[in-house]
């Protein structure tokens, strides 16, 4: 998926527009915060921005979030989510059509995932129960080939090789707190943010913990910027305080990786694979800007290495779109 820097830029500065021009009819349909609203959420990952083809190469993934089920005592609100993500893997030679075995596996992975989240003022937790497959039903070759024949690019010549079919079964949990909060909540503020969590299933068996601060005008009611996978969405039916808000953000997050079937390969069945690290660290800074119902951010994201034998470390950016209703 390797595109011109030029066009990566020309892309941004397009967005970024776009969004800056329909702020005034965003504003104008909505000011005040709602408590008991839903969302929906786009995500989308994925190299092309960071002019790489390799690794974590793409990622998307569509959320629906409900609105306050009341269940609980006053002053917490607890939402239900549906989610349908993609991710793509791919070693760094796509032109090879023989099985490197220092690299990481071709792979993807389509999964359905059903949430429950539960927040007060100060911390929020959440428990998602995912289903899904890994390997040619997962359909990433087919959708990686196309996206390379619709830019023109090399076609990928090593999916013959990737990981075969298994079904797919993952439960994460993970734990947010307002560590520290300062500042005006109609004007400048800052937030620290640490969270903890883990998963367990035949796809991960991880344990993570981590902070994120964030700097900026009129700081949404959320819980930050989450890093793109199962179970790390924070920013659920945040709006801003009355008007336009825009903050920047930095996170770290570490695990320790007990399993990773992209690295660790098939389950039950023999497959390629490599020797995973078993503690690595993501890093995210980016930018958000809220008008309204509309909330959008754009993040880069900096992978640690993830095993042994890997060359360079993975780099991708992170677009996200949600809409509040």
């Amino acid at each position: 998926m390797r595109i011109q820097v030029k066009l990566c830029n020309a892309k941004i500065f397009v967005s970024i527009v776009v969004f800056c021009l329909l702020t005034p009819f965003f504003t104008a349909a909505q000011d005040t915060q709602k408590k008991d609203a839903g969302s929906f959420h786009l995500y989308f990952e994925n190299d092309t921005f960071m002019s790489t083809d390799r690794g974590f190469t793409h990622g998307f993934r569509f959320s629906w979030y409900s609105n306050d089920k009341h269940n609980q005592k006053p002053g917490f609100q607890n939402y239900i989510s549906l989610s349908v993500g993609q991710n793509i893997y791919t070693p760094d030679n796509l032109k090879q059509t023989q099985l490197d075995e220092q690299d990481r596996p071709y792979a993807g992975y389509l999964y359905f995932g059903i949430g429950i989240h539960r927040r007060n003022t100060h911390w929020m937790e959440t428990f998602e129960f995912d289903l899904g497959v890994v390997g040619p039903h997962s359909y990433a070759e087919e959708v990686q080939k196309a996206t390379h024949f619709l830019l023109n690019n090399q076609t990928p010549s090593g999916w013959d090789n990737q990981l075969n079919d298994e079904f797919a079964v993952q439960m994460i949990y993970e734990h947010k707190v307002k560590f520290y909060q300062a500042g005006e909540k109609e004007g400048l503020g800052f937030e620290i943010i640490p969270h903890f969590g883990g998963g367990l299933g035949n796809v991960y068996i991880y344990a993570n913990v981590g902070y994120q601060i964030r700097l900026g005008w009129k700081l949404p009611d959320d819980f930050g910027m989450g890093p793109f996978r199962p179970g790390g969405d924070c920013n659920i039916n945040a709006r801003s305080r009355k008007g336009l808000g825009a903050h920047v953000f930095f996170a770290l997050d570490g695990q320790a990786v007990a399993r990773n079937i992209f690295l660790d390969g098939n389950t039950f069945l023999d497959s390629h694979k490599v020797e995973k690290k078993p503690l690595t660290a993501n890093i995210l800074t980016g930018l958000s800007l809220i008008a309204g119902d509309f909330n959008f951010s754009f993040t880069y994201v900096f992978w640690t290495k993830k095993f042994t034998t890997e060359k360079n470390r993975n780099r991708f950016a992170a677009l996200n779109l949600s809409y509040v209703y």
